[in-house]
């Protein structure tokens, strides 16, 4: 994100192409569709079960509804159906929509990392205060911890989607971009000394022999991350979820083209397979025919 920030407030680009890169931005995407999607190395061999999976039947009713089947919506399925680990049966009713096959989109074609860097430690201190800063640090290096005890709950996963623990190497090529990195990890090592202990900087002499960088580089922080093959993760997780709950539907190319709450606070979910209806909250059900 500060990368397109850097660009589209940039004095010396034409202002005509940053109003344009403005409007694109704000625009609304629409609808997912497979006409003008480029074709991803991640999602060149499909999950045999999971990638086009649908229901027999059509879910007309649901108390949850999640759009969408990449990272935040399997998020969002494994703490809901895993809630009670130790009473299955009273797992919720869930059903996933998916505008094309299941985890196509950003998830599926992502390159898997898994990182934290701290070098913005500084800047998140200032804008919210300390305790604000190292929460959110702190949250940003739960992720791995997180996937890996996650991974290790379905047999194979891991070794599937070659989710790994790694080091991250940034290197800076601009001094004074450089000096504000390190004054951020000084302020992250002084305020959260257990997090921050394995994060390194390098001066610019031991740069090409340990990290083999050019000599354009003036410095370079390093520190523990992941990495990961999204896709076959967040697959192969769902597949596993399929099979332990019965109570969880994948509906795969079935875009959602309107979502209507009404005053009882209730869902409807509309597509061009019918519609299904979903609670705000678990405590009844709601019944919605399809159209």
């Amino acid at each position: 994100m500060s990368l397109v920030w850097e660009l589209l407030s940039n004095p010396g680009a034409p202002l005509a192409l940053r109003e344009a890169g403005l409007e694109r931005a704000h625009s609304d995407p629409g609808i997912p569709r497979r006409e003008g999607s480029t074709a991803s190395f991640w999602l060149k061999d499909p999950h045999p079960t999971v990638a086009t999976a649908r229901s027999q039947t059509w879910p007309e009713e649901t108390e949850f509804a999640i759009v969408g089947s990449g990272i935040a919506g399997l998020s969002v399925a494994h703490a809901l159906l895993t809630a009670g680990r130790d009473k299955p049966h009273t797992a919720p009713r869930v059903v996933v929509l998916e505008a094309r096959d299941a985890c196509s989109g950003a998830t599926g074609r992502n390159g898997g990392h898994v990182i934290e860097t701290g070098v913005d430690y500084l800047d998140l201190k200032h804008a919210f205060g300390q305790d604000a800063a190292t929460q959110i640090v702190r949250f940003r290096l739960s992720h791995l911890p997180a996937l890996l005890a996650v991974a290790a709950s379905v047999p194979g996963l891991r070794e599937r989607s070659q989710l790994r623990q790694v080091e991250f190497v940034t290197a800076y090529y601009d001094q004074t971009a450089y000096e504000h990195a390190l004054a951020s990890l000084a302020e992250f090592k002084a305020d959260m000394p257990a997090e921050s202990r394995e994060f390194r900087s390098h001066s610019q002499d031991v740069l090409k022999e340990k990290f083999h960088l050019s000599d354009y580089a003036v410095g370079a922080i390093s520190g523990p991350a992941g990495a990961a093959w999204p896709y076959r993760f967040v697959s192969g997780l769902w597949a596993a979820l399929l099979q332990d709950h019965a109570s969880l539907q994948l509906e795969t190319n079935t875009p959602v083209s309107e979502i209507q709450l009404d005053a009882h606070g209730q869902y409807t979910l509309h597509t061009p397979r019918g519609a299904t209806c979903s609670l705000a909250c678990a405590d009844a059900w709601c019944r919605c025919a399809g159209r």
